[in-house]
C-alpha cells in the first residue's frame, strides 16, 4: 500500500514537472519571438536605372532612413536590380525573397510578377509602387508617389509667366500618377489664367531624351512657351529657350536659366510607413495586412513639395500668390483636385 501511494505521488509529481517544463519552454519561445528585431534587410527591383528620378528619390529616402535607424533597426545599404521586366523581374523578386530579404520593393509595374510569387514567401513584405499596380492585400502593400499638389503650384507659376497662353506637357505614359500631375499643372495655370490652352505628348518610353526633345519642339511650334517635362529631358528647354518645370526631383541645376521650379516627390513618409507595417507584424506575431487603398503621402505629410526657384527670375507677386496657396495645401485648407483622367491637348 505504501509502495502504491509513493508510486502515485511520483507519477503526479512527474506529470506536474513535465507540465511546468513545457510551459516554461513555450514561454521562452514566445519571449524569444516577441523580442524586437535588430536588423532589417531590404532590396529593390527597378524597371529603369538608378538615375531615373522615380528610383533616385527612393534610393535617397532609403539612405536617409537607414541613418535614422527607425525602431533601432540596422538597415542594409541599398541592394537592387535595375532595368528588368517580365520574367527577369520575377526572377529578381524571387531571388531576394528566397535570400531572406524582409522587404522587397517592386518599384515598377510588377503586379503580375508579385502576384505569382507572393504566396510562396509569406514572410516577405512586397511593396508595389505607383500605377498601374492595384492593391491585393496580404503581404503586398501599394504606395504611390503623387506629385499633383506641387504640380498645381508649378502650373500657377506657368500660368502667370506665359506670354502665349499655351502650356505644354511631355511625359512617358498616361498612367494615373502621371495624368494627375499633368492635369493639376493645367488646373493650377487655369486658376490664374482661365483661357489657357494645353498641349500634351506621351512618348511611350520612361527614358528617351531624343524623343522627348522632338515632342517638346512640336509643342513649341504650336505656341507653347511653358513646359512641364515629366520625361526628365531638358535639352530642348535650352535649345528652344523655353521655361520648363521638372518632376520628382529638383532639376534646376541642369538648366538654371530655363527651369523655374520642379514638383518634388519624396519617398520618405512611404518608406517609413512600410517599415512600421513590417515592424508591427514582426513584433506582434500577426500576418501582414496589406493596404487595399492606393496609399500616398502628400504635401501635408512631407511626401511632396515645390522646389525652390533658386536664381530663376520669378516676380514677387507671382511668388506671393503661389506661396499663399502652398500654405493652404499644407494646412489642408485647400485640396487640389485629384484628376487621373488621361489629359489631352486642347484646340
Amino acid at each position: 500500500m505504501m509502495y502504491s501511494r509513493a508510486r502515485h505521488v511520483w507519477r503526479t509529481t512527474s506529470i506536474c514537472l513535465r507540465f511546468v517544463f513545457f510551459a516554461v519552454l513555450g514561454l521562452s519561445a514566445s519571449m524569444a519571438y516577441a523580442e524586437p528585431p535588430k536588423q532589417l534587410k531590404i532590396a529593390a527591383v527597378f524597371g529603369s536605372g538608378p538615375d531615373d528620378p522615380w528610383n533616385a528619390t527612393l534610393l535617397a529616402a532609403w539612405a536617409d532612413i537607414k541613418a535614422k535607424k527607425p525602431h533601432g533597426l540596422e538597415i542594409n545599404d541599398p541592394v537592387y536590380t535595375e532595368n528588368v521586366w517580365g520574367d527577369a523581374a520575377e526572377a529578381a523578386l524571387r531571388l531576394y525573397a528566397r535570400k531572406g530579404y524582409d522587404i522587397v520593393w517592386a518599384a515598377a509595374g510588377y503586379a503580375d510578377q508579385v502576384r505569382r510569387i507572393r504566396a510562396q514567401y509569406p514572410n516577405t513584405l512586397f511593396v508595389l509602387t505607383g500605377a498601374p499596380n492595384e492593391p491585393m492585400g496580404g503581404n503586398v502593400y501599394v504606395v504611390y508617389n503623387r506629385i499633383f499638389e506641387p504640380a498645381y503650384l508649378a502650373g500657377m507659376v506657368a500660368g502667370q509667366l506665359t506670354k502665349t497662353g499655351v502650356l505644354g506637357a511631355v511625359a512617358g505614359y498616361p498612367t494615373e500618377d502621371t495624368n494627375d500631375a499633368i492635369n493639376a499643372f493645367f488646373a493650377g495655370a487655369k486658376s490664374v489664367r482661365p483661357n489657357i490652352k494645353q498641349k500634351v505628348s506621351f512618348i511611350a518610353s520612361w527614358w528617351d531624351p531624343p524623343m522627348a526633345v522632338e515632342a517638346m519642339k512640336a509643342q513649341v511650334s504650336a505656341g507653347a512657351d511653358q513646359e512641364l517635362m515629366l520625361s526628365s529631358s531638358f535639352e530642348a528647354c535650352k535649345q528652344q529657350k523655353i521655361t520648363c518645370y521638372g518632376g520628382y526631383r529638383d532639376w534646376n541645376p541642369v538648366a538654371p536659366q530655363y527651369i523655374a521650379t520642379s514638383a518634388l516627390g519624396s519617398w520618405h513618409p512611404a518608406f517609413q510607413w512600410i517599415i512600421d507595417q513590417w515592424y508591427e507584424a514582426r513584433t506582434s506575431d500577426k500576418p501582414f495586412n496589406g493596404n487595399m487603398d492606393k496609399r500616398y503621402f502628400g504635401m501635408a505629410q512631407g511626401g511632396a513639395d515645390l522646389a525652390p526657384y533658386h536664381d530663376f527670375p520669378i516676380p514677387a507677386d507671382v511668388a506671393a500668390k503661389v506661396s499663399a496657396v502652398k500654405v493652404k495645401i499644407e494646412s489642408r485648407q485647400f485640396a487640389v483636385p485629384l484628376d487621373v483622367a488621361k489629359p489631352v491637348s486642347s484646340n
